[in-house]
């Protein structure tokens, strides 16, 4: 899967509409990347962290699978 680049204004004129201080996801052309960050209008930054979902049907949220299994009680008393 394909991932844009993340970056943020730091200029003090728009690029690429984008106004200064926001961030934007892009897939620039490397040179046109290369002459932006350089002349500082631009700088690249790493994505946020993306949380990943508990599942509906998970024992214990949070733990490894297979470590919420070995720790799952029985349901049945014999």
């Amino acid at each position: 899967m394909f991932q844009p680049t993340r970056y943020e204004v730091t200029g003090v004129q728009p690029v690429l509409g984008h106004e200064p201080g926001t961030f934007f996801e892009d897939d620039l052309e490397p040179g046109l990347e290369r002459r932006l960050i350089e002349r500082g209008s631009i700088q690249i930054v790493p994505a946020p962290a993306v949380a990943a979902q508990p599942r509906l049907d998970d024992p214990k949220p949070g733990l490894p699978r297979k470590a919420a299994e070995s720790t799952a009680t029985p349901d049945s008393e014999e």
